[in-house]
């Protein structure tokens, strides 16, 4: 699937290489066509699979683009002292993405976003928050939402049980976001070539990270998003979602 979406690179090649700027602007609106067919077929399956296991996931506006470089802290306070934080020594900027979601995606997406690659395209899933630690951001998420709606019939009431079925939306939501991601990286490499900053001769080794590994690459980025992607559907699908704990705990995902 990575492939597919990806246009093998090759294909990005032979539309840059084309002299008539109406030649490539007409061949690169076909291999998005063939983009939409392949991300047509992923979010019918993701939305099946949501249906089913997730059906009463919430929704509600959400963020959709939390990371470290869109949240804002006081640097007056004492970093070391986690109590002083509150809603106004810290704040989310960058609202552009902002609209209805699953909730859980919007913590996923903190989640995977904790990986960076920000600065190099490159995602370090060797950092990403251990199982406990997602447990703890829940358990944490949950107190402060019946805290603001003034949800004093279900606090403490079967919270052990909302934080195993919100963590399991979180992992499917993750996987959600490399998608999303992913395809974001790919379709920004591909405006390059409308732009003609496309690098026909060096592409192979930007997306591999051979050359300017230290420079922000949007094809690589969004081929590491896509192949985390798959390694992610492919797990859930061999393991089932009841047994994505287990990975997570194990190293394996």
């Amino acid at each position: 699937f990575c492939s597919a979406l990806f246009g093998d690179t090759v294909q990005l090649n032979s539309i840059a290489a084309q002299d008539d700027d109406d030649k490539r602007e007409s061949a690169l609106t076909e291999m998005m066509s063939h983009m939409s067919q392949q991300l047509n077929r992923e979010t019918r399956w993701i939305q099946d699979h949501v249906s089913e296991h997730h059906p009463d996931a919430p929704i509600a506006f959400c963020h959709n683009d939390v990371n470290a470089g869109n949240i804002l802290v006081d640097g007056r306070l004492d970093s070391g002292d986690s109590s002083c934080y509150d809603k106004d020594s810290v704040a989310t900027i960058d609202y552009e993405y902002g609209a209805l979601n699953y909730t859980m995606y919007d913590m996923a997406n903190f989640i995977c976003e904790h990986c960076g690659g920000n600065d190099n395209g490159i995602p370090d899933y060797k950092v990403m928050p251990s199982l406990e630690l997602q447990r703890k951001l829940v358990q944490e998420y949950i107190q402060e939402r019946d805290r603001v709606m003034d949800n004093a019939a279900t606090k403490h009431v079967g919270e052990y049980e909302e934080v195993t079925k919100l963590l399991s939306q979180m992992q499917t939501f993750q996987m959600v976001s490399h998608l999303y991601w992913g395809t974001w990286g790919i379709l920004q490499g591909a405006s390059e070539l409308l732009d003609g900053e496309y690098e026909i001769e060096s592409i192979k080794s930007r997306i591999v990270g051979e050359l300017d590994i230290d420079s922000w690459e949007n094809l690589r980025y969004g081929k590491n998003r896509l192949d985390r992607y798959r390694k992610h559907k492919q797990s859930m699908l061999e393991t089932g979602q009841k047994q994505m704990s287990y990975l997570y705990n194990s190293g394996r995902l």
